[in-house]
C-alpha cells in the first residue's frame, strides 16, 4: 500500500484523466523538417569522419541564430589569454578527435524548438552533442550547441 502511495499516486496525478499524453510531450516533426535539420548537422561532421580532412572554422561552420552570432563576435573581439573562443571544438566537445559511429536524430520539443542530437564515439568514448535550432524548413539556424562542456552560447557570453 505504501508503495502505491509513494510511486502510483504521482504517476496517476501526472497522467491526464482523458488518458491523452501529457501536454509537455514533444510535438510532431514534419519529414521535410527532419531531413533538412539532420542533413545540416550530418554535413558538419563529414570532415571529422575522414582521416586527415580539414575541419571547418568553428564560427563559419553553421548558420548561427542572431544571439549566438553576437556572442561569437563579442568573444572573438576579446581573446582570453590569447586563445580564441571557445577554447575547444563544441562540435566534438574536445580539442582532439577520432570520430566513429555518427548518428543524427532530430526531434521537436514541447516548446516548439527543434533539437538535433549528434551521437558518436570519440576515441572510443560515447559523446552526444545537442544542436538547438530555430527557423523552419531548409532555413535552420543554430541557437545553441550543448555537450558535456555545457552551452556554447553561455560559454561565449562569459568569455
Amino acid at each position: 500500500m505504501l508503495f502505491l502511495l509513494a510511486f502510483g499516486l504521482p504517476l496517476a496525478l501526472a497522467t491526464p484523466p482523458s488518458g491523452a499524453p501529457p501536454s509537455a510531450a514533444p510535438t510532431a516533426l514534419a519529414n521535410g523538417e527532419r531531413v533538412a535539420a539532420e542533413a545540416l548537422i550530418t554535413a558538419l561532421y563529414a570532415p571529422y569522419l575522414r582521416e586527415g580532412a580539414k575541419t571547418p572554422e568553428l564560427r563559419e561552420a553553421l548558420p548561427w541564430a542572431p544571439a549566438l552570432e553576437a556572442a561569437w563576435a563579442k568573444a572573438a573581439a576579446d581573446p582570453e589569454g590569447g586563445q580564441a573562443a571557445p577554447g575547444f571544438d563544441p562540435f566534438i566537445d574536445a580539442q582532439d578527435y577520432h570520430l566513429t559511429g555518427l548518428r543524427v536524430a532530430a526531434r521537436r520539443e514541447a516548446d516548439g524548438q527543434l533539437v538535433v542530437v549528434a551521437s558518436f564515439l570519440n576515441f572510443g568514448e560515447p559523446q552526444s552533442i545537442a544542436y538547438h535550432l530555430v527557423g523552419a524548413g531548409a532555413a535552420w539556424k543554430v541557437a545553441d550547441v550543448a555537450g558535456r562542456g555545457g552551452s556554447l552560447l553561455k560559454t561565449l557570453q562569459r568569455w
